[in-house]
Order: C-alpha cells, then sequence, then structure tokens
C-alpha cells in the first residue's frame, strides 16, 4: 500500500531540490540566465523613449542647438515622470540646470539642480548627488553667492565623508585590518587624496611598461548581473607597484546573499593568477561581493567589489611587505578601491574630489578667506600628484598647473611677493612639463605681477628698472599664449574657467604698468616721444587687444557661432570635433544614468580626447587659411599706432581711448601727427561720477521699467514719463550741471588744450559707457539748462567699441558696397508668449504654428533677468536642513510666466514708415514684423544683401563689458 507523504516531508524535498539546483549553477561555469518581469512592456518602452531623447537633447546642446535641447529634455523629464524613473527625472533636471546656467540664469538653474538632488538622493545615486552638490556651489560662486557656494561644496565634503565612512565599516566587517574614520571632517578626503598618490596600477592605468610585457593582454571575459542576484564573473588583473603582473596571488571570492535566493546564503570561487596576474573567476550568482588577496611577499588584501566593477577587468595593486606603514598604505588602497571601484569610478571620484576643491578654494579665495584656500589647493594638488593612478589623465594635469598658480595667488595677496615668483615660476614649469601650453598664461601673468610688486620695493634704481623690464616680457608671454587660444575650444574653456584670475586682468595689467613707465619718462601734456611713447604705444596696443580678446571671449561664453568665410565642410568637421569632446566630458565627468557605463576605458576616452583637441587646433589653423574673412574675425590684429593715425585720423579729428584701473585710470589722446596719455582718477572714482550724472539725467521719479508684473497696467507708458512733468527748476539745472562738470573735469578736462574743436571720437571703457559725451558740461553752475557749456557745443562727439573694430567696419563697407543695397527694417517682437500673435491669431505671419513655446520661454527668461536682477541666486535648501545663508529669499519670482516684456507697438508704425519712405526715393526696403522678427531669423537668413539694418527692440546692457552689448 502506498503511503502520502506528510506535507512538510514534500516541502523538505522541494527546498533540497533547490539547493541542490543552486549549487551546481552556483558551481556551474553557465552564461548569465534571463529573468522575465512580470511588469508591462509599456512603461519599459516609454523609459527607453525618454533614455532616448534626453540623450539627442544632449545632442544638440553639444551642437549649441539650445533651444531645440531643452524643448526634448523637457520632454524626456515629462517621460521620465510618468514611469516614476526617478534617476531619469534626476539626470533632465540636472541637463535642463546646464542649459540656464549657460545662459547665466542662475536662479532657475538652481531650481533644477535642487530636484535632481532630490532625486538622486531618493535614488542614493551617491556619485551624481555629489556631483549636483558641486554645480550648485559653481552656479551659486557664479552669481556671486560666496557664502552659499561654500555651503553647497561643504555638503560635497560631508557625502564624500559619508561614503568614506561607509566603506571603512564594511571593509573592516567584512575583515579587513586598518583604522575607521577618525571623525574630523576632512580626515577621509585627505586620505583618499593620499591613497591615491601610492595607486600606480589600479583599473585603467596601468603603466605602459605593463602592458609591453604582455603584448597580448586578452580581451575582458568578464561581466556584470543583469538583473539583482543575477550571474555574473569577474576577470581580475593584479599588478605590483611598479605595474608588474604579480603571478601565483590566491584570490577568493565570495557572494553573499544574492537577491531572490534563501536567506545568509554565499557561494564563492578560488583562483589563482597566471605570469600575467590574471584569474578569471567562476561564474557565481551575485549578492555582497568580497574579494580576498594573498601572495608571498606582498600586503594581503580584503575588499568590497560591486557588482557594476564586474563590467570591465578589475585591475588592482598590491602593496610589497615593507612595514608597518606599507601595510597602512594597503589598507588605504583597498578602502580607495572600495570607494572607487573601477577605473571609471575611480577616475571620476577624482574629479568630484578636485573640482569640490577648486570649487572651494575659488569661494574661499572671494570672500578673503585665504589660509581655507591655501588648505583647498594644497589637497587639490596632493590628489593630482603625477606619479598617482590618475596623474596622466587630462584633470589631474590640469588641476596640478590652477592648484599651483593658485597657491602662489594667495601668497601675492598675502604680500609675499618674492614666495609668489617661486610659485608661479614653478607652475609655467608645471605646465610645461605636463604638456598643457595653453594654461601658462595665469602663471605668466603671475611672475609679470610679481616682478612689478617686487620693483615697487626695490631701492635699487638699476635693480627695479630690470624688474620692470622682465615683468614687461613676462606679461608679453602671457598675451602671447592667450592668442593661441583657439574660441570655442575645450580646452580654451578650461584655461579661461579654471583660475582665479581673468585674461582680462592681463591686458589691464600690462597696459597700465607700460602706461605707468610712459608718463614716468614725460613732461605732463606734452607729445611722447623716445621710450616714453614706445611705453604708451604698446600700452595702446595692448587696450586694443584687450577689447578684441574680450568681444571673443564672450562669444565663446555665449556658445556664438563664427561661420562666415567658411567651407561647409571644414566647420561640419569642426563642430562634430567640439560635440565629441563634449560628449566624453559627458563620459567622464557628467551624471550618468543608472545601468550606463561607457564601453571604452578611461584611458581610451582621454587618449581620444587628447586627440581631438590636436585635431580642432589643426582644424582652426587650416580655416584661418582657407578663409581670410574667419581669420580676421577670429584673430583680430589691432593696428598700430601709425596705421590709426593714417587710416582713421585727419587733422579735424582726436581719438580719446580710455582704460579704468583700479588703483588708477589712463586716457590717451591720439591726433594726426601726435601722442599723448593722461592719468585719471581711480575705476571706482569715475563710476561714482557717471552714476552721478546719470541720476540727473534721468530722475528716478521718471523712470519707468520694460518690465512689468501685469500684462496691462503698464502698456500705455513705458520707458521715460517726460510727459506732463513738473516744469525744470533753476536748482535741478544747477544740481545737472555740477554732476556734469563734475565728470568733464574728470576725464576730458586735462586734454582740453589740445581737443580744442576737434572731432571727438570716443572709446569709453567700463561705467563711461553709460554716458553721453555731448550731455557734459565745461563749466559748472548755471540756472538754464538750454544755456549750459554743453560739450556737444564746440565738438563733434562720435563713438566705436576700439579703433580696431572701426577700421574693420570701413574696410568692410569699401569692400562690400557693391554686395548690398536694400534695407531691412525688424520691429515689434513678440516678448510674451501669451500674445494673440504667438498662437496665430494676431499676426498675418506664416511662422505662428512654429512657435517654440519652451524656447520663447528660455529667450523671455533671459531677457528679464538682465533687466530686473532676478538673476540672483534664492535661498534653496541644500540637504539635510542646510541651506544658503548667501541665499535672498524675498527675491521675487522671476519664472517668465510671471513676469512680461512690455510690447514696443510704436516701432511697427516707425518701420512701416521708414520702408515707405525707403521705397519712395527708390530704395528696397524689407520689414520684419511680429515672429518674423526673431533672433533665429536674424542669425540663420542671408542678410548679405542688405546695406542697413534696422532692428528696433528693448535694448539690454552687458554691465560688465557694456562696449560688447
Amino acid at each position: 500500500m502506498n503511503r502520502i507523504p506528510h506535507p512538510l516531508a514534500r516541502l523538505r524535498a522541494k527546498v533540497l531540490a533547490i539547493v541542490l539546483i543552486i549549487l551546481f549553477i552556483c558551481a556551474s561555469f553557465s552564461t548569465p540566465t534571463t529573468r522575465f518581469n512580470s511588469a508591462s512592456a509599456a512603461p519599459a518602452e516609454t523609459n527607453a523613449e525618454a533614455r532616448a531623447t534626453l540623450a539627442q537633447g544632449k545632442t544638440f546642446l553639444r551642437q549649441n542647438r539650445a533651444d531645440q535641447a531643452l524643448a526634448l529634455i523637457e520632454n524626456a523629464l515629462s517621460l521620465f515622470e510618468r514611469t516614476a524613473d526617478k534617476s531619469g527625472a534626476g539626470a533632465a533636471h540636472d541637463a535642463i540646470g546646464d542649459i540656464y546656467l549657460r545662459y547665466g540664469q542662475y536662479g532657475v538653474a538652481l531650481e533644477h539642480y535642487q530636484s535632481a538632488l532630490e532625486a538622486f538622493r531618493s535614488m542614493r545615486e551617491q556619485y551624481n548627488l555629489n556631483l549636483t552638490f558641486e554645480k550648485i556651489g559653481e552656479a551659486r560662486y557664479l552669481a556671486g553667492d560666496t557664502a552659499g557656494a561654500n555651503s553647497a561644496f561643504a555638503q560635497v565634503n560631508a557625502q564624500m565623508e559619508n561614503t568614506t565612512s561607509a566603506t571603512s565599516a564594511s571593509t573592516n566587517a567584512a575583515g579587513a585590518t586598518g583604522n575607521a574614520s577618525d571623525g574630523t571632517p576632512e580626515s577621509n578626503p585627505r586620505r583618499f587624496a593620499s591613497a591615491l598618490a601610492m595607486l600606480r596600477g589600479v583599473s585603467c592605468f596601468v603603466p605602459k611598461n605593463a602592458a609591453n610585457k604582455n603584448p597580448a593582454d586578452p580581451p575582458n571575459e568578464g561581466h556584470a548581473p543583469q538583473y539583482p542576484g543575477g550571474s555574473g564573473r569577474m576577470d581580475l588583473r593584479v599588478f605590483d607597484g611598479n605595474g608588474n603582473p604579480v603571478k601565483n596571488v590566491q584570490a577568493r571570492l565570495v557572494s553573499r546573499n544574492p537577491a531572490g535566493l534563501p536567506k545568509n546564503y554565499s557561494c564563492e570561487s578560488s583562483k589563482t593568477t597566471n605570469e600575467w596576474g590574471r584569474a578569471l573567476m567562476d561564474p557565481l550568482h551575485i549578492g555582497r561581493l568580497t574579494l580576498t588577496l594573498k601572495a608571498n611577499g606582498y600586503q594581503p588584501l580584503e575588499l568590497p567589489v560591486t557588482p557594476e566593477q564586474l563590467q570591465q577587468p578589475l585591475r588592482i595593486t598590491m602593496q610589497a611587505r615593507s612595514g608597518a606603514a606599507q601595510a597602512g598604505n594597503a589598507t588605504n588602497t583597498a578602502n580607495v578601491l572600495s570607494i572607487a571601484g573601477t577605473c571609471f569610478d575611480l577616475y571620476r571620484f577624482f574629479v568630484l574630489y578636485a573640482r569640490r576643491e577648486r570649487g572651494a578654494g575659488r569661494a574661499n579665495f572671494a570672500a578673503n578667506q585665504l589660509d581655507a584656500a591655501k588648505s583647498n589647493y594644497q589637497n587639490l594638488l596632493d590628489a593630482a600628484d603625477a606619479n598617482s593612478a590618475i596623474g596622466k589623465l587630462g584633470e589631474a594635469r590640469l588641476s596640478r598647473v590652477v592648484a599651483r598658480t593658485s597657491l602662489a595667488d594667495i601668497a601675492f595677496r598675502q604680500g609675499r611677493f618674492a614666495d609668489a615668483l617661486t610659485l608661479y615660476t614653478e607652475a609655467a614649469e608645471g605646465a610645461r612639463s605636463d604638456e598643457r601650453l595653453e594654461l601658462m598664461w595665469a602663471a605668466e601673468r603671475g611672475i609679470g605681477k610679481s616682478r612689478r610688486a617686487l620693483a615697487a620695493q626695490e631701492s635699487d634704481e638699476v635693480k627695479k628698472s630690470k624688474l620692470k623690464e622682465d615683468a614687461i616680457i613676462a606679461y608679453r608671454a602671457a598675451i602671447k599664449t592667450i592668442e593661441l587660444l583657439f574660441a570655442g575650444s575645450p580646452r580654451a574653456d578650461d584655461s579661461r574657467a579654471a583660475f582665479l584670475a581673468t585674461t582680462k586682468d592681463v591686458f589691464d595689467e600690462a597696459s597700465t604698468m607700460l602706461a605707468e613707465m610712459a608718463l614716468a619718462l614725460s613732461s605732463a601734456s606734452s607729445p611722447l616721444d623716445g621710450k616714453a611713447y614706445m611705453y604708451a604705444a604698446e600700452a595702446f596696443k595692448i587696450t586694443e587687444q584687450g577689447r578684441a580678446r574680450s568681444l571673443l571671449d564672450l562669444l565663446g561664453e555665449a556658445k556664438a557661432e563664427i561661420s562666415e568665410g567658411v567651407a561647409p565642410e571644414l566647420l561640419k568637421r569642426k563642430k562634430d570635433n567640439q560635440a565629441r569632446q563634449q560628449e566624453i566630458a559627458g563620459m567622464l565627468m557628467g551624471v550618468n544614468l543608472a545601468g550606463e557605463r561607457p564601453k571604452a576605458t578611461v584611458e581610451e576616452l582621454q587618449t581620444e580626447l587628447d586627440r581631438l583637441s590636436i585635431e580642432y587646433d589643426a582644424l582652426e589653423n587650416q580655416i584661418r587659411v582657407a578663409s581670410p574673412r574667419y581669420a580676421a574675425l577670429t584673430r583680430t590684429q589691432p593696428l598700430q599706432l601709425p596705421q590709426i593715425q593714417q587710416q582713421l585720423l585727419d587733422d579735424k579729428t582726436a581719438l580719446l581711448e580710455y582704460n579704468l584701473g583700479d588703483e588708477r585710470s589712463y586716457l590717451w589722446v591720439v591726433t594726426q601727427n601726435a601722442l599723448r596719455l593722461y592719468s585719471l582718477p581711480a575705476r571706482s572714482a569715475l563710476e561714482r561720477l557717471a552714476m552721478d550724472l546719470r541720476a540727473q539725467l534721468i530722475p528716478a521719479q521718471n523712470r519707468r521699467s520694460i518690465v512689468r508684473l501685469d500684462t496691462a497696467s503698464d502698456s500705455a507708458q513705458r520707458g521715460l514719463n517726460l510727459g506732463g512733468a513738473a516744469a525744470p527748476t533753476p536748482t535741478n539745472a544747477a544740481s545737472y550741471a555740477n554732476a556734469a562738470n563734475a565728470l568733464y573735469k574728470a576725464i576730458i578736462e586735462s586734454a582740453a588744450n589740445v581737443l580744442n574743436d576737434k572731432r571727438l571720437l570716443i572709446i569709453a571703457d567700463g561705467a563711461l559707457n553709460y554716458v553721453p559725451f555731448e550731455a557734459l558740461v565745461t563749466a559748472a553752475g548755471g540756472t538754464d539748462y538750454a544755456a549750459l557749456p554743453y560739450l556737444v557745443k564746440t565738438n563733434e562727439i562720435a563713438y566705436a567699441p576700439s579703433a580696431s573694430v572701426l577700421s574693420a567696419i570701413r574696410q568692410q563697407t569699401a569692400a562690400g558696397a557693391t554686395r548690398g543695397s536694400g534695407m531691412l527694417i525688424i520691429a515689434d517682437p513678440v516678448f510674451d508668449s501669451n500674445d494673440p500673435r504667438a498662437t496665430g491669431t494676431g499676426t498675418q505671419g506664416t511662422n505662428a504654428a512654429n512657435l517654440n513655446a519652451a524656447t520663447r520661454g528660455l529667450a523671455l527668461g533671459s531677457a528679464v533677468a538682465d533687466v530686473t536682477g532676478c538673476n540672483q541666486t534664492r535661498g534653496l535648501a541644500l540637504g539635510s536642513g542646510a541651506s544658503s545663508s548667501g541665499g535672498n529669499a524675498t527675491t521675487p519670482n522671476c519664472s517668465p510666466k510671471n513676469m512680461r516684456l512690455a510690447r514696443l507697438n510704436g516701432t511697427r508704425t516707425e518701420a512701416e514708415e521708414i520702408a515707405q519712405t525707403a521705397r519712395s526715393s527708390g530704395g528696397k526696403a524689407d520689414v520684419w514684423l511680429d515672429l518674423d522678427a526673431s533672433e533665429t531669423n536674424v542669425t540663420k537668413r542671408d542678410l548679405k544683401q542688405y546695406r542697413v539694418l534696422h532692428i528696433a527692440t528693448h535694448g539690454l546692457l552687458n554691465s560688465e563689458r557694456p562696449q560688447f552689448t
């Protein structure tokens, strides 16, 4: 008679069968299995669409197509939110923040970074979380909020400390020896920096001699699990501190508690490395991984391994036994590896560490916290050691030059000029040895500045003169290096943005020093000759160079493209090169979606990046040879003084060029036969006088903003409210005359005996760009506005951004006289997405249906921020209850939906009347109104047929460099 098994017996039999099957799988060499998800395929398809859309948006952004990029990335954000993919939503918010940061919209950028922060925190994506804190710090620094920047960078420090602390705890729990965190705020990052310097053979950074000893380095046979608890395999490569493979290493990999398997379940694989230091471990179901390495003559290692590390060969350095210190180093090495994981993770961890220290250093320097800044840059220099695992890669080479130069900047600010000179010299030599010559300009500038400061302290006239001449030589070298930077090159962007100094500082300081030397050799108000003339002429040329370079840098920062005269094929190659460089930079240093890793190694990506940089420079040179027009636009050669005198001036014209400085300002007066140089008050004094005059020109009660907070209340009256104003009084006239005369005395009067009744060609600087020179008066007092002695009554006045630009315009006008004879009038644009014309209901244009709301929002937001000051950062929470102390919680809502630029109705009538006048006289006049009056049309359509462009829209000034508005 058959007995029916007891239910518990059946259960025990099933469990036993399952265990036997698991043991068989654990010991087998099977390929990864596939697990079917019972969830609907629809969310997966939507998520895939979201990732593809985000990738396409980033591609457009790399191509400088920010309008299209924004629309796509916002669409990707919606798709990620629909599928509750927080990691994807965080990446989308991060990308949108990058767009707004690029265009100076710091408040909006911070809102998106904050959203990204919350998403990454919820997903426990440590690297992305730290990177977002770093971006918040950068945005706050750029907005002038140094306290908020430091607060954000401190959060990066706390997160890195938490990472290392948690790793040390898990390592110790697994049985490794070593000290846990000592609890000090900086202990773990410093331990990371010191340990990093000892890693020579980790991951992708194996020295070349190791690769040469194994020319047949086998391809990767490891793989990561495709799902939690899935099968994975480790391809282990072990090296010594010199990069040589280590044979007969006993490697043991233990996997504990794989997902979906019984509690406390574990399996393991043990192998011994071959003559090439390689061990291909058995496939395992992947849970919590621990790797143990033992070999005769080497310190043992025990460290946790992440599943993602199995995607690439895991390359590990073992330290030879040499005492207790070496044992401590081995523990640090294990900690770094457990933090950083693969070569990819190690490099990204270093980048984050470097940017954190660099960002905090800049913020501390700006706040004059010099000891803290010095600590930041010294940490950066230690971590970027040339002999470390990452020492030869681009970010490390950049970090070394920046750290050395910034440490010298700190010494200079502390008044240690001799020490600063030594440090600047070391920084220049380091840049040369690292083959990063484009980074030398800041150190060369520092050498010049230090020698100038030492000359001021020197009592021996011979030594003083020698120091001054050497300083000028250093400044000339810095300017030469800057002129070799190609606008738009990623390396050029790094070179401009990474240092405490700016390229403008170089031109201003060099010009100032030469002007001082010229005045020291000349008598007041006399025409210059001899050595004084040579110094003054060179100072004038450098000032002109600085203006041209500032324009190119502004175009580069705005991602503007100069394509005039460039062959389409060469232009495409240049754009593709730029896009690929930015793509690689994003792979190495940007936010990454969960599960996404570059297929190439870090070393391969860095090699490609270096090659692309060289190719970019070669392309620029090729384009300039093929297109003299492009060369003239991108490498402006300032005119020599004799050329200006011959080409621009007649005997009735005098050129007045200003350069405002922190200690004193200078005025060059150039006539057809002579050059004079005058010393003026410092920038701050002239700015105050200029603002006093502007206050008299436009009294506060008569001002109107071009931005309104509602849609209709201010539409009837825009701009100055002069109609119906009270009649001017004698007191008002006297106040105005006093302000106008005070500025006249400061900037014109010293040269009045030379100017007489000449035509004045004004090349202003700084706040003087806001001043109508015609309104200056030559004597104080007076009660009648009409009777005041205005400068315009005796002198005709014209303006130019620079003498070289004026010459170029005249040459283009002469060369292009036959190219176009028509007139284009652009007026009455659409500023508001709620404008009826934006939907096609209020316009006869054909482009209404193509209006991109996201693009309009971006453009409007940028304009509104510029004219309202809404660009300031707000008090956004940084996490853990911390917030920026520099935030402004009362800043109004600057969202485009809450502010409107007033429509310029009158410009429509103006445009139509101008066109009618031109046509009635036999001329050609085209008019672009409504949606046709757009920036896109101006930049994309062919305008060569027009001799005159008339653009009627709101004007927004660049307050930093007004001449380039």
